[in-house]
């Protein structure tokens, strides 16, 4: 093998496949089914369907419920382990979180859940995580 500086338009996929002599398979249903393709694509259909119903438990909860807003525009801290988006609205955050808007007043929510919009406004669900 010949050794050769690397250049800014190399693809190191390219590189690495010419290096290990690695050619694609040109039929990508028998390749599939050589790694468990059909049980891959259920399972990731299944956990797209578990996300969705996440989300859909959440909007209900959060946007289409009664909540309590109160206006972003300060500053926010918050431990975002396990938070969820939901698309084109925001994010719930399960966890600590602390908010304080323009005028100086702070709220802090040590066990979430709480819900952050795009906007900058904060909502906090009126009915307790246990009643989801």
């Amino acid at each position: 093998m010949t050794k050769r500086a690397l250049r800014a338009g190399d693809d190191l996929g390219t590189l690495l496949m010419n290096a290990l002599a690695i050619r694609p398979s040109t039929d990508a249903e028998r390749a599939a089914g050589e790694y468990g393709g059909a049980e891959l694509l259920a399972a990731e259909q299944r956990r797209e369907r578990l996300r969705q119903d996440r989300i859909n438990e959440l909007r209900r909860q959060f946007v289409d419920g009664p909540v309590l807003v109160f206006p972003g525009g300060g500053r926010t801290a918050s431990d975002s382990r396990g938070a969820t988006v939901i698309p084109g609205i925001g994010t719930v955050y399960f966890h600590t979180y602390s908010a304080s808007g323009p005028d100086g007043r702070s709220a802090r929510r040590p066990d979430g859940p709480f819900a952050k919009d795009d906007g900058g406004e904060t909502s906090k669900s009126q009915r307790s995580s246990s009643d989801a």
